[in-house]
């Protein structure tokens, strides 16, 4: 064959330099004479084949264990990202809930004080309103008397007059109420 297709041998020679490196390993397990008996093995080629296949079946094993931990590493991954958001969203709505909280504690101490204040300040106005209304009843009072005493002039009456006078401007200077 190489004598009568010598250019064919060449060509098959550097396309197994260029592309097969592994020509040999390759051409040995194909059955290139079907019509020929089959050779035996031998126990350290059937050896060999065995390890080769147990070999491949490892490094698949090998390289579906490995997805199966990587998919295993990334479904963790994503369950932490999903069980960290929802902590997130649980703080925040807690934080929110708490600072609603405060804001009605802090309005309703806010209107209490000023309803305390408002109170405060009705007592107080109307204690200045009874003591206004008594000052009033008070000097109507003295002028009813004042008017209902006899108007001579007697020396007893003129002196308690002055002394009435004199009193009602020792109060006023002191910066006492008018009575």
């Amino acid at each position: 064959m190489e004598t009568e297709t010598s250019n064919l041998v060449q060509h098959a020679e550097r396309m197994k330099a260029k592309y097969w490196a592994d020509w040999d390993t390759i051409c040995s397990t194909l059955d290139m004479n079907p019509h020929l008996p089959k050779r035996e093995l031998t126990p350290e080629e059937t050896e060999k084949i065995k390890k080769a296949e147990q070999k491949k079946e490892d490094d698949k094993k090998k390289k579906e264990e490995k997805k199966k931990q990587q998919d295993d590493k990334v479904k963790a991954r994503e369950a932490k990202k999903l069980k960290d958001a929802e902590e997130k969203e649980r703080k925040k709505k807690d934080k929110e809930e708490k600072d609603r909280l405060e804001k009605e504690k802090r309005d309703k101490e806010k209107a209490d004080k000023e309803e305390k204040e408002k109170a405060d300040k009705a007592e107080k106005e109307a204690k200045e309103k009874a003591d206004k209304e008594k000052a009033d009843a008070e000097k109507a009072e003295k002028e009813k008397a004042a008017e209902a005493k006899p108007t001579e002039s007697t020396p007893e009456t003129k002196e308690s007059a002055t002394e009435e006078a004199a009193k009602t401007e020792a109060t006023d200077e002191s910066g006492d109420k008018k009575e």
